[in-house]
């Protein structure tokens, strides 16, 4: 019985999350976190604590930011942050609890207080509640003063590639697994990874569109 029940919610999960993405029925929409964002960076999570109540986690943790696209924020400048998120069926307070160091894509906002705060940035991502795109070490190339939209593209481009060329098989045909103790099986990952920086590509395609003269001959525009 626990095999059908996992699956079911294997696919229920990516089914949502998927909707998340191009659909604003709940509010969310990653043009919103866009135009919302203060300041977008690339940060590491250096530590932090999930505290899960059953319905919501919150999130406490230090980000230590390596590179700064937009806003006033300086490079190795260490945040605290502080978010909420509604776990996903499949994960446990055990797995919500901890918070993994990971390199990620942040888009933060200022709030009234004058603090940042992160904004969601995927709806296909489970990891952190999905406030942060998975970031590479080394971007494509990208002019200090080039447009936003263009920067995200070029540190989105090379991780898609690497993925793609790393993780081939991930992304190839698999039969349906329940997660393991809350862990989803490691191509689910890859390929959640992958979608999710695929979906944020498209949805600054008819952006990019409009900058053919800073994304004709990149390969930020090749994905």
């Amino acid at each position: 019985m626990a095999q059908p029940r996992g699956v079911i919610v294997l696919v229920l999960l990516a089914a949502s999350a998927g909707a998340q993405i191009f659909s604003s029925h709940n509010g969310w929409s990653f043009a919103d976190t866009l135009q919302t964002a203060t300041d977008v960076l690339v940060g590491d999570v250096v530590n932090g604590t999930g505290i899960d109540d059953g319905s919501q986690v919150t999130v406490k943790a230090t980000l230590r930011v390596v590179r700064v696209l937009s806003g006033a924020t300086l490079a190795g400048a260490q945040l605290p942050l502080q978010w909420q998120y509604r776990p996903t069926l499949i994960e446990s307070p055990a797995a919500t609890s901890k918070v993994p160091p990971v390199r990620g894509l942040w888009f933060l906002r200022k709030n009234a207080e004058g603090k940042l705060e992160p904004l969601q940035a995927s709806g296909m991502l489970p990891s952190l509640g999905g406030f942060y795109l998975p970031a590479s070490d080394t971007p494509n190339y990208y002019a200090h003063n080039a447009p936003l939209q263009y920067k995200i593209a070029c540190e989105i481009a090379p991780l898609l590639e690497d993925l793609a060329t790393r993780n081939a098989a991930d992304l190839g045909p698999h039969t349906p697994q329940p997660p393991v103790r809350g862990v989803l099986p490691p191509w689910m990952q890859t390929r959640m990874r992958y979608q999710s920086l695929t979906m944020a590509l498209q949805a600054l395609d008819s952006i990019r569109r409009r900058l053919p003269k800073l994304t004709g001959d990149s390969r930020c525009s090749r994905i």
